[in-house]
């Protein structure tokens, strides 16, 4: 019995050691990281608001959020300097800085992960006409050595997000093969012998790692993408240390203040926008109201950068009113031959003219009888 009892003493003591011991761990570890992303934010580029940030410069960078509506930017114009691509802010650490102008479009973060979700699945059930994953690798090689062009598959993020969505799909649908049960739902995001369901997506690892609060990380310079050293260690931090968030949140804020342009997805496509509250939303009522309060928790810091940028975007369309005010009140006042003065003068001008040619006309006619 004494035996037992020191037994259990001994455990109680390495338990409470072992506590400890974490514990100093934890604080010793937060601190390192609090020192990291600080010294990161302080030493971040364009951290001070340029005043000529509105004048357009050699190159223009559209940092291209995915699944914001860009690539209608991108098929614009074909021969301009643009740059559109899915890399991070980091991207202009191998671009002429003092020359390039950068613009972006966020969207509301609900809607954003909504949309990668449903953008991973379409291309990564694609690959369902295959008997295996085998033979996709077969296919993609074979394809690769042949076109040598850019594929989904080789762009950010979907490099990582469709190829897992991809096992997914080829696991569960092996399940219902052997299985052979099929059961049915009315709720689109929540078919879990079919698909990943999305309260199961939103909490996978590699979501909390690419997806959420996926728009600050990527203007911030911090995605698994990026080409800052550091980039890796400074997001290891915050998403263990979710109060360090506020340093990446303010450097995000800094930079869309001196960006060219900052777009709302859902002000460039009302259009589109008509169409899904008509169609997609309607599938979006089914969804729990507790799985659409845990997007908003798992991107607080993207919500609150779209509510910053929402301001900005109304400042900006504040500004460009006045200014459109202001230039055509500079052309009534500059302009005395108004619309109307223009058309008075030319009906004055033309009224003269017929007075003048019928003057000549009578005259001529006088000289005639005279000689005759």
């Amino acid at each position: 019995m004494d035996c037992a009892l020191k037994c259990v003493a001994l455990l109680v003591l390495l338990g409470c050691a072992f506590s400890k011991i974490s514990a100093s761990l934890v604080k010793d570890d937060y601190e390192h990281c609090k020192n990291t992303v600080n010294k990161w934010a302080s030493s971040s580029p364009d951290l001070e608001v340029k005043e000529e940030k509105h004048r357009l410069r050699d190159l223009l960078f559209f940092l291209h959020v995915p699944r914001t509506g860009g690539r209608t930017y991108f098929h614009c114009k074909h021969n301009c300097r643009l740059l559109v691509t899915h890399d991070d802010y980091s991207m202009m650490s191998r671009l002429p800085m003092e020359k390039t102008s950068v613009v972006t479009i966020l969207r509301n973060p609900i809607d954003r992960v909504f949309s990668t979700y449903e953008f991973s699945i379409e291309v990564a059930a694609r690959f369902l006409v295959h008997p295996n994953l085998t033979s996709v690798a077969r296919m993609a090689g074979r394809l690769r050595s042949k076109q040598g062009g850019v594929s989904t598959l080789d762009i950010w993020p979907w490099k990582y997000l469709v190829p897992w969505m991809r096992e997914d799909l080829f696991a569960r649908r092996d399940a219902r093969e052997l299985q052979g049960l099929y059961s049915r739902s009315n709720d689109s995001y929540n078919m879990e012998d079919t698909v990943m369901p999305l309260h199961e997506y939103i909490n996978d690892p590699i979501a909390r790692d690419i997806i959420h609060n996926g728009a600050t990380f990527q203007i911030a310079g911090l995605t698994n993408n990026s080409y800052i050293a550091e980039a890796h260690e400074v997001r290891r931090c915050v998403l263990k240390h979710q109060t360090l968030g506020e340093y990446v949140l303010e450097v995000a804020k800094k930079r869309l203040d001196n960006m060219l342009y900052v777009g709302l997805t859902e002000d460039h496509r009302e259009s589109a926008t008509m169409f899904a509250n008509v169609v997609g939303a309607q599938a979006r009522l089914d969804v729990p109201e507790v799985v659409l309060q845990q997007i908003k928790s798992l991107n607080i810091l993207d919500m609150e950068l779209y509510r910053y940028a929402q301001s900005s975007f109304s400042k900006q369309h504040k500004q460009m009113m006045r200014q459109l005010k202001l230039q055509e009140k500079d052309i009534k006042f500059d302009d005395p031959y108004s619309a109307a003065s223009r058309n008075f003068l030319l009906f004055t001008i033309s009224i003269i003219l017929l007075l003048l040619f019928i003057g000549l006309f009578v005259k001529r006619r006088r000289t005639l009888k005279l000689k005759l």
